[in-house]
């Protein structure tokens, strides 16, 4: 199978729509973050983060809000790098993320431009209702009993474990996404 797509593909063509998503990582996180903290404030009672007894729903909740503060800046480079990564090898309508909003704007809107916005915010809440509450959890249970906090090699166990459900999560929803932006119109 790899030898007929490196035969379609180019190995750079294997990357193709990846820049897009590249460009919005680490402004993304840190919208992550501080609409996770802003969540914490709206979502969650003072014991919230109790170490014996978290109250995962609540801090799941504050998670998901994160995703009103991330989803403007994903979405666009979503529907960017399905367009580009479904284009056919020998014909490709766009050179790039910018080429797409170019053509895709002048031909069919802003509209277009935005495909899949709202599933993209229902993805990334999802993902982000059980990977900041499955972090929050891990990092107790991981703590030893006369420590307050975890150690270095448990809190990355915590972060690994909490990465795996943020995709059990969202998996069926990013599907759906991709689907959904990369129909034609």
């Amino acid at each position: 199978m790899s030898d007929i797509i490196l035969k379609l593909y180019s190995p750079p063509g294997l990357y193709a729509g990846v820049a897009a998503p590249l460009a919005g990582v680490t402004p993304m996180y840190a919208l992550c973050f501080y609409g996770y903290n802003i969540g914490k404030r709206v979502f969650c009672d003072p014991d919230a983060f109790d170490q014996k007894n978290p109250k995962l729903l609540q801090i799941g909740a504050a998670g998901a809000f994160s995703a009103l503060f991330t989803t403007p800046i994903l979405a666009p480079g979503e529907r960017a790098k399905c367009a580009l990564q479904v284009q056919s090898a020998d014909k490709q309508e766009f050179e790039g993320a910018v080429d797409f909003f170019k053509k895709t704007y002048a031909k069919e809107g802003l509209r277009s431009c935005l495909r899949g916005f709202v599933s993209t915010a229902a993805r990334d809440a999802t993902a982000s209702f059980f990977y900041f509450s499955t972090y929050e959890y891990l990092k107790r249970a991981f703590t030893l009993e006369n420590e307050t906090e975890p150690g270095v090699l448990a809190t990355l166990t915590a972060g690994g474990f909490a990465g795996i459900m943020n995709w059990f999560g969202c998996i069926p929803i990013d599907t759906l996404k991709t689907r959904l932006q990369v129909r034609d119109s």
